[in-house]
This record gives structure tokens, sequence and C-alpha cells, in this order.
């Protein structure tokens, strides 16, 4: 099956399994990185239709399910690239950056259905994406900029998405939360 087909067998997948959607967790990415200057249109293309318009496609074809719910919740990773630009990461940065536009949009636009739309930021994270890739010096320097000491786990993360994901962000919309343990904030 196609890709362009993932969002209508998802909607009819839940549909059939739960006939209503609570929350809805947009996580998706990939690392490429390339030189402004040398990167390809396909590069470009890839990493938006996997870093945006997958959530894009994903988020709008799931809006009827969400509706049905008393407490529906779209949840967006972006990243602090969206703010804060890396070399070699323009696309990724643009695609985030956008994830982020888009998230807004949604909170404003789905507000008035009960549904909120919140973004989680993650800084350096070590992931299974991230692991091999970010060199051990590289992983010093960011865990000693860091305010607390370290570079961020997905437990770190899923904390953030879950606070999202409950009453107790009901009156929660649109806003972007940074995890990043500081560096974003902290000297350098």
């Amino acid at each position: 099956m196609a890709a362009s087909d993932t969002p209508a067998r998802l909607v009819k997948a839940v549909t059939r399994r739960f006939g209503r959607l609570d929350i809805l967790f947009n996580n998706a990415a990939i690392d490429q990185r390339a030189p402004f200057a040398q990167m390809t249109d396909e590069f470009w293309d890839r990493m938006f239709t996997v870093s945006l318009r997958s959530g894009f496609r994903i988020a709008r074809d799931l809006v009827p399910l969400l509706k049905q719910s008393d407490a529906a919740r779209i949840i967006s990773t972006s990243s602090v690239a969206a703010y804060r630009a890396v070399a070699e990461q323009a696309a990724y940065a643009a695609a985030k950056a956008g994830m982020l536009a888009l998230t807004r949009a949604m909170a404003v636009e789905l507000g008035p259905d009960g549904i909120t739309a919140n973004a989680v930021l993650p800084g350096p994270i070590l992931t299974g994406m991230t692991k091999g890739k970010i060199d051990p010096a590289r992983a010093a320097a960011w865990s000693a900029r860091a305010p607390l000491g370290r570079l961020g786990v997905p437990h770190d993360i899923a904390k953030a998405a879950l606070f999202f994901a409950s009453d107790d962000s009901a009156y929660v919309t649109g806003q972007a939360l940074v995890v990043d343990g500081g560096i974003f904030v902290g000297a350098g």
C-alpha cells in the first residue's frame, strides 16, 4: 500500500476499533543533514514529507473523529531547531518550524470544536535515531551547556506529551513546550 493512503487506512482502523479518537500524537522525523548550498530538491521534499506533511495529513483526516471526543488533544513534535538554527539542518529546521506553525493554526481553528493542539520541542535527545550520530565530544559539550547537566532521553519527551494529553492541560492550546534541559536558554 502506498503512503498516500495511510491516513484513510488509519481513520478506518480507528473508527472500526474505537469509534472516536481522544489523542493524536504527531511524532515523525528523520535525521538527515546536508550543507544548505548542496541540498537537493529531493532532500528538501523528503524532509518536509516526513516531518511536516505527514502530520498535517493525519491530523486533517482524523479531525472528524477528534470532534467526537469530549477531551480531544493533538500533540505534535516540533524541535528547538524551529527556534535555533544548526549547521546542515536547514530543511529539518524549516520543517519543524512549519510543524510549530501548523500546531498553532490548528489550535485556533479547532479550538471551537473543543480540540487542543500543542507542541513538544525536544532539544538533543538520545534516541534510536540519534544514537551513533551524536559524537561524544558534541554530547559532552551539550551536556555541559545544559543547566541540568545531561542530554535528554525519550522518557523526558513522553512526560511532556503526557501533560498535553492529560486533563491538567485542558485550558492549554497553541503552546510550545521546550524540553531540552535548559540548553536553549543556557550560555553559549
